[in-house]
């Protein structure tokens, strides 16, 4: 499985400069990624409980500034303080905004939601975790602040 996860990663790296070439007449842009990492931590708390995390996601945008996105990871939490009677062992989530600039185009601004999707049944007294986010950034050259 792993052999396979890693020629299908160096195939994909390899291609992605012509298929970035191909697409550059066109106003729409549809990228990928895909790793796998020794854990899941967010927002410094663990997912995985210190174990493998596979990952990835698409995204779409669009040179107006609009994009769509999705990303995936297995997690391990809500099962192992027992948040959930079944399933709770994925986090989907799907995203989607904004982006411009403003200025003399150092400054920018980034507008959207999230939404993270936890499949699975809570466990009786606890709460599903789906969580919907509002967010917006702004960015100076290399500098950003965010607010969730």
């Amino acid at each position: 499985m792993f052999k396979k996860a890693l020629v299908a990663t160096a195939v994909a790296a390899t291609l992605a400069p012509a298929i970035a070439t191909a697409a550059e007449s066109s106003p729409h842009t549809l990228t990928g990624n895909f790793g796998f990492f020794s854990q899941y931590i967010f927002r410094g708390l663990n997912q995985t409980d210190e174990e493998p995390a596979l990952q990835g996601g698409f995204d779409y945008s669009h040179a107006s500034g609009f994009y769509l996105g999705t990303w995936a990871s297995n997690v391990s939490v809500l099962r192992d303080t027992n948040l959930y009677s079944s399933g709770g062992s994925m986090e989907w989530d799907f995203y989607g905004g904004y982006k411009g600039t403003f200025g003399k185009s150092d400054f920018g601004y980034d507008v959207g939601l999230l939404q993270y999707w936890y499949p699975g049944t809570a466990a009786p007294g606890a709460n599903k975790a789906d969580t919907l986010e509002v967010y917006g950034a702004i960015t100076w050259k290399w500098l950003s602040a965010k607010l969730s």
